[in-house]
């Protein structure tokens, strides 16, 4: 018998190798790689201003991408929160736009956009 066989056989499992444990690391964490993957795509055909700064990765556009997204993040994470504990209500984003038009009318008015500014 070989060593496997002989490892099973005496009822304890045989050590993975080392490609093993890159392969269940790899599976585990394949949807992180394609985020990575895009995040270098980004990068290299990021352009590049007259100075030679990569113009992706200054701190004035992640801070504009990051509050860009910021809304829609939170409420994925809330309609993720609702949805896993069954309580299924998909109008979030419906109540985020009625939020939206309220809020963007009421600083149209003279009286509250004048405390504002």
């Amino acid at each position: 018998m070989t060593d496997n066989t002989q490892a099973t056989a005496q009822g304890s499992e045989p050590k993975p190798s080392g490609l093993d444990r890159l392969r269940g690391l790899f599976s585990k964490t394949k949807l992180f790689w394609g985020l990575g993957g895009l995040l270098l795509i980004g990068i290299a055909t990021s352009p590049i201003s007259s100075s030679g700064r990569n113009i992706f990765l200054s701190y004035g556009n992640l801070t504009d991408v990051l509050r860009q997204v910021s809304v829609t993040g939170i409420v994925a994470i809330g309609m993720t929160l609702v949805i896993l504990i069954a309580g299924i209500d998909l109008s979030v984003g419906s109540l985020l736009a009625l939020g939206y038009i309220i809020h963007r009318i009421s600083f149209h008015r003279e009286e509250l956009s004048s405390c504002c500014s």
